[in-house]
């Protein structure tokens, strides 16, 4: 009873698969000879050398155009202390922090340097100084977990 019952599954088995099915069947592929491969290769290494060629020669200068005009800006809320004239044609707007040790160090070394060249500088034509730059500083307290409860950081707050 067993046997025909696994003959008929074998026979079953032999069936399917001896069966041609359209899953199974690719649509054939154009047959890619190497010479063509090589004259592909070729026309995209010629179309790289023409490019590379292109970028490399130097080009003729296009018609001299004047340098742009530098933009301006105004601006304005400088209260509070200042330094220099303001009618500066310069304004340097410092954002500090009393506890940061890089505007310390800003502050003990290039400030002095920064305020004698362009801030309280005189002009050879007149006897009066001319302020080449006005100066400004705003706080701008430091955040994250270093930093000073704000009660602490705004007690230098000056103006």
């Amino acid at each position: 009873m067993k046997s025909p019952r696994m003959l008929a599954a074998l026979t079953a088995v032999v069936l399917a698969s001896a069966m041609p099915s359209a899953q199974t069947q690719a649509p054939a592929a154009p047959a890619v000879t190497p010479q063509q491969q090589n004259d592909e290769i070729l026309k995209e290494l010629r179309a790289i050398r023409l490019l590379l060629e292109r970028l490399t020669t130097v080009q003729p200068p296009q018609a001299a155009q004047p340098p742009p005009q530098p933009t301006t800006a105004k601006v304005t809320n400088l209260k509070g202390y200042v330094l220099g004239k303001p009618d500066a044609p310069l304004t340097m707007v410092e954002f500090t922090d009393l506890q940061c040790p890089f505007c310390r160090q800003f502050s003990l070394t290039s400030f002095d340097e920064i305020k004698k060249n362009w801030i309280d500088t005189a002009s050879s034509a007149t006897s009066a100084a001319t302020s080449r730059s006005t100066f400004t500083r705003r706080r701008c307290p430091r955040r994250g977990r270093r930093a000073a409860p704000a009660s602490k950081a705004s007690s230098g707050k000056c103006g």
